[in-house]
Formats: structure tokens, C-alpha cells, sequence
């Protein structure tokens, strides 16, 4: 496939990957929200704990499974691994040239320097010198590092996925820790902000979307209304 054509496929992919990563840290936060509550609250620990059970194995299920889509190894599927993957196979597609080209700076403008900086920085081999010829590339070995490094984060998370929530193995998901699934959503929020910002050109500070609303609001009234 030629090289614009993956480049532009890639830039596609990523986005449909954000948007669910979005949705996997957006629902972290809601039931962190939702423990707070549970752990401030005497009397719903008295009389909700069947609703805690429920939602804390619901959210574990749902966020291995999401963990997994990012870093599943099947061909033809679009996650973080898959695209991590393919960059590896096809360096010349992510060029010095072809990022400058997406960011359109006005010649002379201050974020040459910085960007030309970034790109020698991130994607040349480890030490290389100070660059700004186009036909530079990105240097395989280091996205492969990148996924390495998200599927050895995210392992954990992906067994208990395949085998107890997808296959019924003699694994189970209330043995998975806290900091094991933290490790995953770490990487996957690493991977994403590194690779947005070199296919998209824009920075991205953390994978959690920020909340325009109120999350604790649903919290301050009764859910079942008294009928006069």
C-alpha cells in the first residue's frame, strides 16, 4: 500500500482507538466516583452490598475485555498493538517530511525547532544527532519497544480477560489487583499520548477526558422518589 495511503488509514484507526480509550478511562473515574461513595457511606454498606458486588464485577469484566481489545495480537483488528505493529513493519510511512507536512508550520515559525527536536528525540535511534532532512524516519526498534512494553504492562489484565471472562477458565477475575490494572491503563495512556501526537500532531495530557459536569451530582439525591 503506498505510504499516504497507510499514513492517512493509521491517522483513521487512531482516532477510532482514542475515542474508545476515552470511553475506558471516562468509566475508571465513574467508578472510582462510585467506590468513594460506597467507602463514605455507613448505610449503604449495611444494605447495598449485593449492588456493590454487581458493579465492581461488572466494571472488572468490562475493563479487562477493553484492555484486551487495545492489546489483542489477532490480525486485521484495529487497536494499540495492531497499529504499533504495522508502523514497526512500515518505518518509511511515519517520515520527517510527512509530519511536518501535518503540522503546516508557517516557515520560520518557533515550533520549527521544537518539533524538529521532538521528532529526532522520539523516533530516530536512541542518541542520534540534531536533523532536519525530511527522508528521516522512525526507527523500528523503538516502536517495538513501545509495544513491548504495552503488552508486558497489560499481560495480567489480558490472561484474566481470555480466561475467565471470555473462556471460563479456572481464573478469577477478584484475584486481579488493583495495581495490575493500573499498569495496563499506565501504558495504554503512555502509548496513546506518544503516538497521537506524531500522527496527529496534537498533544494529548492523559487518556481521561476531562468531566464538563458534575459526578458527583447524581450522589445528592434519592434515586426512588416517595409517592404521596
Amino acid at each position: 500500500m503506498p505510504a499516504d495511503q497507510l499514513w492517512e488509514e493509521w491517522r483513521n484507526d487512531l482516532k477510532r482507538i482514542r475515542q474508545d480509550i476515552h470511553e475506558l478511562f471516562s468509566s475508571r473515574r465513574t467508578f472510582r466516583d462510585i467506590a468513594g461513595v460506597f467507602e463514605q457511606n455507613k448505610r449503604l454498606q449495611e444494605v447495598g452490598g449485593y449492588l456493590w458486588d454487581w458493579m465492581r464485577i461488572s466494571y472488572a469484566s468490562y475493563v479487562v475485555m477493553r484492555v484486551r481489545r487495545e492489546t489483542d495480537d489477532q490480525g486485521n483488528t484495529i487497536n494499540l498493538h495492531q497499529l504499533l505493529k504495522e508502523i514497526e513493519t512500515r518505518p518509511d510511512v511515519v517520515s520527517r517530511g510527512r509530519f511536518f507536512e501535518m503540522l503546516n508550520l508557517p516557515e520560520g515559525h518557533f515550533l520549527q525547532e521544537v518539533n524538529q527536536r521532538y521528532f529526532t528525540n522520539t523516533c530516530l535511534p536512541i542518541g542520534s544527532p540534531a536533523s532536519d532532512k525530511p527522508v528521516d524516519q522512525v526507527d523500528p526498534l523503538r516502536v517495538r519497544e513501545d509495544r513491548e512494553a504495552l503488552q508486558t504492562a497489560a499481560e495480567r489484565v489480558r490472561e484474566v480477560a481470555n480466561k475467565d471472562v471470555a473462556h471460563r477458565a479456572r481464573v478469577d477475575i477478584k484475584d486481579l489487583t488493583i495495581p495490575e490494572v493500573d499498569a495496563a491503563f499506565d501504558a495504554i495512556e503512555t502509548t496513546l499520548t506518544k503516538y497521537y501526537t506524531l500522527l496527529h500532531g496534537a498533544s494529548l495530557m492523559q487518556a481521561e477526558p476531562v468531566p464538563q459536569f458534575d459526578t458527583h451530582a447524581v450522589f445528592t439525591f434519592p434515586w426512588i422518589e416517595r409517592k404521596t
